[in-house]
């Protein structure tokens, strides 16, 4: 293993880097959680229009295999 150097953030335009990484997690984490409430109503709200709620979830899809490169 190196003994890689220490982190320093002291650098010129490193600090308000660092704080922008910090702040662009806590508000990807919070429109994460946030959101979840609003996909389940969005699903509640599809599932209770008889149109909608009918229609199949999943397709079967044919698929072919192929054989490896260089062979028939």
């Amino acid at each position: 293993m190196r003994n890689y150097p220490e982190v320093s953030w002291s650098s010129f335009g490193l600090r308000p880097l660092q704080v922008g990484l910090v702040m662009t997690v806590i508000a990807t984490s919070l429109a994460g959680i946030l959101a979840n409430p609003l996909f389940n109503l969005v699903n509640t709200a599809v599932l209770d229009v008889p149109q909608l709620a009918n229609q199949p979830t999943a397709m079967a899809v044919a698929y072919q295999t192929l054989s490896p490169a260089g062979k028939s």
